[in-house]
């Protein structure tokens, strides 16, 4: 994700690794606007807005990153010959840290503050997964679904791509230095020729794996750094061949860079949260960035990304990422705690004259408590019709039958409250899930045996039920 302007040390990085009869430029106005363009539509796609494909805003970032980091490094082995680490990560550190750590602090004392107590552990997990810069991993050993509706959303995860980019921060610079070693050893200098080369091989086997992955576990390769590297190498490999782009005309730089810019747009508005990603579709994004940014190299870059207002936005696009989805999380989850309280005690006509009431499930109680309560009274009620439809037909009094329906309903009604106000907060799924189903014991069958509590099924009739999965947090890429 974005990080704060290198000030200091963009004089050369912005141009990259170029050769010396390009003269160096200063501080890209057309980068840090792209910057802007990026935090936008993420924002856009989080606060709901029609901007289908906002999530590639990330992508846009990675490719940046990957510009500016390898600029960097390229021009400090040219010059010296070596990479010094610490001082290397020592910037980074400086750059970075203390935004991410008063972020995470605030994260901390809002969900202590605003979200529920069933939470706490899960979010807790998070953040030091986030401090560690290894919450993407996380996140995809859950197999999270960011576009999971109603699901309740970690107000850390959008942290994913920040460790995508740290994780390659740590590891593009140690193999830099290998090359250098290697290139000792035969008593050779590292050329930029050999770092093309190192940086395509790492690109190409992760465009491979990231269109296989994305095509047997979607929902994985999202989050995984395996399947994003080849975007962080996309900028790599153009700031490596910086010295050669720059020789092209410059109104077929410009030309790319206008279609660049409409790729991405393009991009944001036909892809969505159903296209596998990112896989092959990752190519709009990624490539868009790179004809922008080579488009910048021989002049000033496209006009609408050095406009003026841009330039805030920019600068202030790390920060913008950091703040606004725990900001959206918090709203989200008090906002439904209101709006579920407005509607406990409606009241509604049931089908064929049946009384039906929606029965309020406490708040503090743990999801899949609440979704299993939920589950088995509109389980109930639907037996309850198709007993009523039975009875009508055999002759029974359509009177009889919506009477049975309704105290069949009510009783489950109040034991499922029962069960549920005694669930205790140590009480796993599968436990929740019997309480719940305290009304049927005897009646509907019990829980098939041979099964994981997890994927347990509960027969009533002729309708089967699967108890829905728990701990897919929800939200939006990005």
């Amino acid at each position: 994700m974005p990080s704060p302007p290198d000030l200091a040390e963009r004089d050369v990085a912005a141009r990259a690794v170029a050769e010396p009869a390009a003269p160096a430029r200063g501080f890209r106005r057309d980068v840090q606007g792209l910057r802007a363009v990026a935090v936008a539509l993420v924002l856009a796609f989080h606060a709901g807005l029609p901007v289908p494909g906002g999530f590639v805003g990330v992508d846009v970032f990675f490719v940046v990153s990957g510009f500016l980091i390898t600029g960097l490094i390229a021009d400090e082995v040219a010059r010296t010959g070596r990479l010094r680490l610490g001082r290397f990560y020592a910037r980074r550190a400086r750059r970075l840290l203390p935004a991410a750590a008063l972020a995470l602090t605030a994260v901390v004392v809002a969900t202590l503050v605003w979200l529920p107590v069933t939470r706490w552990r899960e979010i807790a997990g998070d953040v030091v997964a986030t401090a560690l810069y290894v919450v993407n991993w996380r996140l995809a050993d859950r197999s999270v679904d960011y576009l999971a509706e109603g699901a309740a959303a970690s107000p850390v995860q959008h942290f994913w791509s920040l460790a995508v980019e740290e994780q390659f921060y740590v590891i593009w610079p140690l193999l830099v230095v290998a090359l250098v070693a290697l290139a000792r050893m035969r008593g050779r200098r590292v050329t930029r020729r050999a770092l093309v080369v190192g940086v395509a091989v790492v690109a190409w086997a992760s465009v491979l794996w990231s269109v296989t992955l994305t095509d047997l576990d979607p929902a994985r390769a999202y989050f995984v750094t395996t399947t994003r590297v080849w975007e962080l190498a996309a900028g790599a490999l153009l700031a490596l061949l910086a010295h050669r782009v720059v020789r092209a005309p410059a109104g077929l730089l410009r030309a790319g860079g206008w279609a660049g810019l409409a790729l991405l747009l393009l991009a944001a508005v036909l892809l969505d949260g159903g296209t596998p990603f990112p896989g092959t579709a990752a190519l709009l994004p990624v490539g868009g960035t790179v004809l922008v940014l080579a488009a910048g190299l021989a002049g000033p870059g496209l006009r609408p990304l050095t406009a003026g207002v841009l330039q805030p936005v920019g600068a202030a696009s790390y920060s913008l990422y950091l703040w606004h989805w725990p900001a959206v999380v918090v709203a989200t989850s008090l906002a439904g705690r209101g709006a579920q309280h407005a509607c406990a005690g409606h009241r509604g006509a049931g089908v064929g004259g049946a009384g039906r009431r929606v029965v309020p499930v406490r708040r503090t109680a743990a999801p899949h408590v609440r979704a299993a309560a939920r589950q088995h009274l509109a389980v109930r009620a639907a037996g309850g019709r198709v007993h009523a439809r039975r009875r009508a037909r055999r002759g029974g009094s359509a009177a009889r039958s919506a009477e049975h329906v309704g105290r069949r309903t009510a009783g489950c009604a109040g034991a499922a409250r029962r069960h549920v106000a005694r669930t205790r907060p140590g009480d796993g799924p599968g436990r929740a899930g019997a309480r719940a189903r305290g009304c049927d014991a005897g009646r509907g069958g019990p829980v098939r045996p041979g099964l994981p509590s997890g994927r347990a099924r509960h027969r009533t009739g002729r309708v089967h039920v699967r108890r829905p999965r728990v701990g897919h947090g929800g939200g939006a890429r990005g």
